[in-house]
């Protein structure tokens, strides 16, 4: 089955548009993702080795990870010293 907002009750749906934060976003799907896995390898859905398994977790772990790092990235802005530095080096190398 895909995933889509029609699985989605409405207050899932509300908890998930009235956190401000991305952080608290990207956490909340991940534990979603996590929840719809281990709910379908206990039902027998998902017919895989406990070491698939574990190393799907650690993926989607990862990935996160990679998001956080990515939004620290973006958030933290570059020094404006060395922006300005950059610009006359620039000039300088064009000359």
């Amino acid at each position: 089955a895909a995933l889509d907002l029609d699985g989605l009750d409405r207050a899932a749906m509300e908890n998930l548009t009235e956190e401000a934060s991305p952080e608290v976003r990207t956490e909340l799907i991940l534990h979603w993702i996590q929840r719809i896995i281990m709910e379908n390898v206990q039902g027998g859905v998902i017919n895989a080795a406990p070491p698939i398994v574990s190393h799907v977790f650690n993926e989607l772990s990862a990935g996160v990870i990679k998001v956080k790092q990515s939004r620290k990235i973006k958030e933290i802005p570059f020094p404006f010293h060395y922006a300005q530095m950059l610009g006359v080096m620039l000039i300088v190398y064009s000359c």
